[in-house]
């Protein structure tokens, strides 16, 4: 059919519905690009910040207990004092017992959940060392339960703490990582204002220190 043996008003029609095609097209791809920002947004901020968040407190509370002991130790001498830093233990033990619960049914990943169950038979054995530990304070035995810090316990501590820091990994990527795969995804550019960023607890003063993720370097 020759174009131009249609009538001007039907050109005209026909003009304005292929615009209207076009626009239609184009608000789909916004809407769904948008959809998808969103989702990303909320896996983000709603799902893996929370669990950074348990993790890091899980590990604060696994750092306050090895304080506690070493505190514990130095101030065997009395009796009294070194009995105030072992009520301490137990409260430190509890929280991370209830951090553990919490974050168990959150994690959907395979490879978490693996890892997860593997750090309960270290936490028991880690468990054990600590009452072994604490047992040989309370019957006066210090520079035996000095001894048995810096060999056994140490040793039970350290796979128990690397258990819980392989947990971090199941979160992926730090807050760029996360905009960036969004960016990439949608086809968008983002800017980020470091003023508004909420930090973890105690993460400036470790950056300070030199304390940084592997991912970091």
């Amino acid at each position: 059919m020759n174009i131009g043996n249609i009538k001007i008003g039907h050109r005209l029609w026909i003009g304005f519905g292929i615009v209207i095609a076009l626009l239609v097209v184009v608000a789909t791809v916004a809407v769904t690009r948008i959809n998808h920002i969103n989702q990303m947004a909320d896996s983000i901020l709603k799902d893996r910040y929370v669990k950074v968040v348990m993790l890091s407190d899980i590990q604060e509370h696994q750092n306050n207990q090895a304080r506690i002991l070493r505190n514990a130790i130095i101030s065997a001498k009395d009796p009294e004092q070194m009995k105030s830093w072992l009520a301490k233990v137990e409260p430190e033990s509890t929280a991370n017992t209830e951090l553990f619960n919490k974050l168990k049914p959150m994690l959907r990943n395979p490879k978490g959940m693996a890892l997860l169950e593997a750090t309960v038979p270290r936490r028991a054995a880690y468990a054990d060392a600590r009452g072994k530990l604490i047992k040989l304070l309370e019957e006066g035995l210090v520079d035996e339960a000095g001894a048995y810090l810096l060999a056994d316990f140490q040793t039970a501590q350290k796979d128990y703490f690397d258990g819980v820091h392989a947990l971090t990994d199941v979160t992926g990527f730090g807050l760029l990582g996360h905009l960036m795969e969004v960016c990439k995804g949608s086809g968008v550019r983002a800017t980020v204002n470091y003023a508004d960023l909420p930090l973890l607890p105690r993460a400036r003063e470790f950056v300070d220190a030199g304390h940084m993720t592997g991912a970091s370097g």
